[in-house]
C-alpha cells in the first residue's frame, strides 16, 4: 500500500470488506441539498444550505408533549416543527412591534378629522 494516499488506501479497503465506507460529512450533505424542501406535512423548509447549530431549550413537560403531538400529527421530527414555528413567531413579533410604533405615532400626533373625510366620502354607496 505504499504509495497510496488515504483516500485510495480507504477505497481498498472498503472494496475488499475490510473496513466499512465512511460516513458522509454532514454540512456538505446539507449544503448540497435543494433550497428549498417541502415534507409531506406541508411545512416548508427555507434555504437548509447553511449548516445548522444544536442548541438546547428548556420547556416544560406539557408543551413538550404539544409539540411531539403537533409534530407526529405533522409527519415532521420536534426540530423541523420548532424550525418552522419560530421564523412565524418573529413575524409575529415584528407585526406587533411596527403596530405599536403606529400607536405610539398616532397618540403624539393623532389623524385629523380632515384627513379621512375624503376616503369615507369615495366609499359611501351612491344615492338612488
Amino acid at each position: 500500500m505504499r504509495g497510496m494516499g488515504r483516500a485510495e488506501i480507504e477505497a481498498s479497503a472498503v472494496a475488499s470488506g475490510r473496513a466499512q465506507p465512511r460516513p458522509p460529512d454532514l454540512h456538505e450533505v446539507w449544503r448540497r441539498l435543494p433550497a428549498v424542501i417541502t415534507d409531506s406535512g406541508g411545512f416548508l423548509e427555507e434555504d437548509r444550505r447553511e449548516p445548522m447549530v444544536f442548541v438546547r431549550v428548556v420547556v416544560d413537560k406539557e408543551l413538550l408533549k404539544r409539540v411531539d403531538r403537533a409534530a407526529n400529527r405533522h409527519k415532521v421530527n420536534r426540530s423541523a416543527l420548532i424550525r418552522q414555528a419560530l421564523p412565524e413567531h418573529l413575524k409575529r413579533l415584528h407585526k406587533l412591534e411596527i403596530e405599536e410604533c403606529d400607536q405610539r405615532g398616532y397618540r403624539t400626533q393623532p389623524q385629523r378629522v380632515d384627513e379621512y373625510n375624503s376616503c369615507e366620502e369615495a366609499a359611501a354607496w351612491p344615492e338612488d
